[in-house]
């Protein structure tokens, strides 16, 4: 056991031997119950979430975690569970999210959290208005070796996707030529 004294004002408690931040056992533990070594409690849900925003235009950017999409990520649940940042400040500043529909960033902003930028519309729209792969290839009216997607050229494969007749028939007979050819 250290004989140096807790740091905390008043305390004559001496700092246990892995230093435990300069507290005593008791400070520390309080500190990791609340946040504060006198026990205070810890900051509002409001207060550490607005801590971790910055306001940049329009835009309240997010500077805290991020998953690996860009959606900002908070721990403002009871029990800590964390909760994607721009879902969090929409249920807080304007209200629930209807049932079955999404948050679109208006903005096109993932780390932005300003509720007002925030659409809640069905998932399919959410789709069309953003900027995945797959919603880019859809916009597309030629395939890749410039025929038209009309409704005759194009085959709509089962899982949704497009795929070129020309370009099929084309790919069919270069296989058979080789296969003649073996």
């Amino acid at each position: 056991m250290s004989e140096k004294p807790c740091a905390v004002e008043g305390c004559a408690a001496a700092v246990g031997r892995k230093g435990a931040r300069g507290w005593c056992s008791r400070h520390y533990q309080r500190w990791l119950k609340s946040g504060s070594p006198l026990g205070t409690t810890r900051p509002t849900a409001e207060a550490r979430f607005f801590a971790k925003v910055r306001q940049v235009g329009d835009c309240w950017l997010w500077t805290a975690s991020q998953d690996q999409s860009g959606y900002g990520l908070f721990s403002g649940r009871p029990g800590g569970a964390s909760i994607r940042s721009h879902i969090w400040a929409y249920e807080h500043l304007i209200g629930e999210r209807p049932p079955g529909l999404e948050l679109d960033h208006l903005c096109r902003n993932r780390a932005c959290v300003n509720p007002y930028h925030l659409d809640p519309v069905p998932g399919y729209i959410n789709w069309l208005r953003g900027e995945a792969p797959s919603r880019i290839n859809r916009a597309k009216s030629q395939c890749k070796r410039g025929h038209e997607f009309t409704e005759q050229n194009t085959y709509i494969q089962r899982n949704g996707s497009r795929r070129c007749e020309t370009c099929m028939a084309d790919h069919r007979r270069a296989y058979e030529i080789r296969k003649k050819a073996a």
